[in-house]
């Protein structure tokens, strides 16, 4: 992708509920008009362990009616789930399907969705164009929101791994097995470069993160924090401040830092509560080892 300079931009640090549903009110209201239809693709994952790796259904009820409040037409919560594919059970196990049910929202199980073929606007893998879904496709604002977590292949993921949910298992595979053939971190890039169409949000659930062997089998990190914005490079780069991790040393985040958006903590807006006050310093397996910085803590 060729490098465009990128202006700064505004990443916002909450550390409960009631300024999260505040500053997200502020942070969105220009996108989400009266008559805008919105689509929140959710980490809906489900392990037998003692974690589960899932967003927050507090996060996701959090989104929803903070929409609904600023005039949204409709909100559907949406995602391809990867492993487990029964979606009556992962909602019901998660508690995401309580969110929905109280707030009346849809959920659309994207690995069924109608799908058209898009062109990727990347050129990282040997793909050339993906089938992606209609309700992705035709929403006015999409809402990345995944759980604050380590990644045992990418490194860490965060709202740009997160959109791997966004692609159709009945298309490629379970777990997307063609992404991870044509390579997990070129998949990455090619999914979020074609986006940029799109007016794209993400809220990052850092309420319990995940350490160690993530994205499921990794422990428990108590945090306390969402991390929300509108520049998916930057809110990601800030998620790995908070995790104690050099954005930089993350393959596909300093690629992405390129063309999509900004790495530099100088170049963030960073609105609420202080990085430093909540980052910790997160496990990471041994193949990760480097990508460790404490001095990231405070973005230095």
């Amino acid at each position: 992708m060729k490098a465009t300079q990128t202006p700064s931009c505004e990443v916002t640090l909450v550390a409960d509920r009631r300024s999260f549903l505040r500053t997200l009110g502020g942070a969105t209201a220009a996108a989400a008009l009266p008559g805008c239809r919105e689509g929140a693709p959710a980490d809906l994952w489900l392990s037998e362990a003692a974690v589960r790796p899932q967003t927050s259904p507090v996060a996701v009820q959090g989104a929803i009616e903070a929409l609904s409040v600023m005039g949204a037409e409709s909100v559907v919560v949406a995602e391809g789930a990867g492993h487990r594919r029964d979606n009556e059970y992962l909602l019901r196990e998660t508690g995401i399907g309580h969110a929905l049910r109280d707030t009346r929202t849809n959920f659309v199980d994207l690995n069924h969705d109608a799908v058209h073929e898009t062109a990727l606007r990347g050129r990282y893998t040997p793909l050339g164009s993906l089938y992606l879904p209609d309700t992705v496709l035709g929403a006015d604002l999409l809402i990345s929101l995944p759980k604050l977590k380590t990644h045992h292949w990418a490194g860490v993921t965060l709202s740009m791994k997160n959109m791997f949910g966004i692609v159709p298992g009945s298309h490629y595979g379970w777990p997307k097995n063609i992404l991870h053939w044509a390579g997990i971190k070129e998949s990455i890039l090619d999914i979020n470069a074609t986006l940029t169409s799109l007016r794209r949000f993400a809220i990052v659930d850092g309420i319990v993160g995940m350490e160690g062997n993530g994205p499921i089998q990794g422990e428990a990190r108590d945090v306390g924090a969402l991390v929300f914005g509108a520049d998916p490079v930057a809110v990601d780069a800030t998620c790995c401040r908070l995790m104690r991790i050099d954005p930089a040393r993350i393959d596909y985040i300093a690629e992405a830092s390129r063309f999509l958006g900004n790495i530099e903590s100088g170049a963030i807006d960073q609105r609420g509560e202080a990085v430093e006050r909540l980052a910790q310093d997160f496990v990471v397996i041994d193949p990760f080892a480097s990508v460790k910085s404490t001095a990231e803590m405070t973005g230095s």
